[in-house]
């Protein structure tokens, strides 16, 4: 957008349209407000970063001014989609009132609805009237918890994650479901479907999946067929895979087992330098070089699958809950905070962004759900995909700065997502569904029931 636009923007000419309307006009306290957005492309197109609503106070000071307070704000973020002329794009945003609002009388409470959109400031007030009355959510914090007005039932999945994105050379993705693996093409068609599923990995050329199951094994699968080539049985839960010269690597928690592809143990990896027997929270790596962290100890270890040997270490300040590597790029995750580095060597981290879980209205006090976030890194790493621990999904940058969300409309529940390409990614979802979304216009070009 030129300068020309901009000038021509603050006459209120070419400017997209925005318009808004709210569940409710006269709340209670505490009360959570519902707030549909609409902004219709105008003359030019226009980079879209984010759908806004703000609940604000206005109250005259005395030389008769008026000044404003925004009390609550919320978004939903576009990463400066193109809005085309006449383009439209919708969303709801909630807002939860805070429970110690004035009442309103001698202050003025409206809802802003605004578009974020460089160079033009399209926006809606809508009056409301805040009662004396208090809501049953006032009793509910909604800034920190995505809060149901009933309860409902989840897929049951461990604190690790149990449901994972397994993404294919080939343009299609693997499904894991726990206690089944799902593998669907590009066009989001079933290619076959396997009991192996607890957690799994695609080997360096592509041609096979390694994978676990609730009986104590791991299986080789072929990514064309689903064929089970062999059956090695590894007597313990294995949490982690990774491919090796040798084999698999494979965490069962308390230890790292290598064994060979025809199923023989080459070696056992018991100790991670800490003290006592480690608590193996997460195992990645690429080729020889494995990262472990021992959650118990806080540490993140450099170890040689060929030899068992450790070769670097680093103390973490936080308790860390997984580990990926992408390329020669290690990430951590501790359900709060995401660190990348270097291997051992690790930068500047970033918090997850989005509520601390899932409550239901009434739910006994500290009780939550708690979905956990996996930090997904793009082929080209410089974005993250993310699902919160409320599980809804968002879309940073690779300093972790928002570009985008899903609404709870669209996805849901979020458990875990894999990169296809720079652009595309499939996600999963708590009620057993997997999508395929475009990251760039957010689309979903098809969802599919898998269990």
């Amino acid at each position: 957008m030129g300068f020309f636009d901009s000038i021509l923007g603050m006459f209120g000419i070419g400017q997209p349209k925005l318009t808004a309307s709210a569940s409710e006009t006269s709340l209670k306290r505490g009360a959570i407000v519902t707030v549909n957005i609409r902004l219709e492309g105008g003359k030019r197109d226009i980079p879209l970063t984010a759908l806004v609503a703000a609940f604000k106070v206005e109250s005259k000071l005395k030389d008769g001014q008026s000044t404003w307070d925004t009390l609550v704000e919320e978004k939903i973020y576009f990463g400066k989609q193109i809005v085309q002329t006449g383009d439209v794009v919708e969303g709801t945003v909630s807002l939860q009132i805070p429970a110690d609002c004035d009442t309103t009388g001698g202050l003025r409470h409206f809802i802003e609805a605004s578009a974020d959109v460089p160079g033009w400031d399209p926006e809606q007030e809508i009056d409301v009237k805040i009662l004396a009355q208090n809501d049953p959510m006032a009793a509910e914090d909604a800034s920190r918890y995505h809060v149901l007005p009933a309860e409902r039932s989840f897929r049951n999945s461990s604190v690790r994650g149990d449901f994972r994105v397994f993404p294919l050379a080939d343009g299609g993705a693997a499904l894991g479901w726990k206690t089944s693996l799902i593998c669907r093409n590009a066009d989001g068609s079933e290619r076959w479907r396997t009991g192996f599923g607890r957690t799994a990995t695609v080997s360096p050329n592509g041609d096979k999946i390694a994978a676990a199951n609730q009986s104590k094994q791991v299986g080789i699968i072929d990514v064309k067929t689903g064929s089970i080539d062999t059956v090695i049985d590894i007597n313990d839960y294995v949490n982690n895979i990774v491919w090796t010269s040798e084999g698999l690597a494979c965490n069962v928690t308390e230890k790292i087992i290598v064994v060979s592809l025809q199923g023989d143990v080459v070696r056992e990896i018991t100790s991670l330098g800490g003290d006592g027997e480690p608590f193996i929270g997460g195992l990645a790596g690429k080729g020889d070089t494995l990262y472990a962290i021992d959650a118990n100890d806080r540490l993140l270890v450099e170890v040689d699958s060929c030899s068992g040997e450790i070769s670097a270490s680093k103390s973490l300040s936080f308790y860390p809950s997984d580990v990926y590597q992408h390329g020669d790029t290690t990430v951590l995750d501790c359900n709060e905070t995401i660190v990348m580095g270097q291997g051992t060597s690790l930068g500047k981290g970033f918090d997850v962004p989005g509520r601390e879980g899932i409550r239901f209205l009434g739910q006994t006090e500290h009780s939550y759900t708690h979905f956990k976030p996996n930090g997904r890194l793009s082929p080209d790493q410089q974005h993250f995909l993310l699902n919160d621990q409320s599980g809804l999904l968002w879309l940073l940058d690779a300093k972790g700065r928002p570009q985008r969300t899903w609404s709870r409309e669209t996805l849901d529940f979020v458990e875990d997502t894999g990169w296809l390409d720079n652009e595309t990614f499939v996600a999963i979802t708590n009620d057993g569904r997997s999508h395929m979304v475009n990251a760039v216009t957010g689309a979903i070009s098809w969802s599919q029931q898998d269990l």
